[in-house]
């Protein structure tokens, strides 16, 4: 542990001697310079990796569409499974409304027998 030095600027105690403060400031400096550089550098090579309902994307610098081929395949087979799914939704939808239609017409027609024969 070294002694208290007296800073030469305004002789006030200090436990860091100038040549101290001087390899402080340079590293600080270092760091800041080296810390900008990365910030500045990043985006040049930043890539986005979008995923979304099983669909994948992959961007780069100012939105550019960086997809490959295998992956534009894959998205293909997953866009397939995926409008399969809704079309047999949609036949499954659209068969329980006429489910429900037949079921409401007989339901009518059993209540105007039932009415006719009293």
């Amino acid at each position: 542990m070294g002694g208290f030095f007296v800073s030469r600027r305004a002789n006030i105690p200090s436990r860091w001697s100038d040549d101290d403060r001087i390899k402080g400031g340079l590293l600080m400096f270092k760091t800041t310079l080296v810390a900008v550089a990365i910030a500045v550098a990043a985006p040049a090579y930043a890539q986005v990796r979008v995923i979304t309902g099983g669909i994948e994307h992959v961007y780069g610098t100012g939105g550019q569409l960086l997809d490959d081929d295998t992956l534009r395949a894959q998205n293909e087979r997953t866009e397939r499974e995926l409008q399969a799914r809704r079309d047999k939704a949609a036949r499954q939808e659209e068969a329980e409304a006429e489910s429900k239609r037949q079921k409401a017409l007989a339901d009518q027609a059993a209540a105007a027998r039932a009415l006719g024969t009293r």
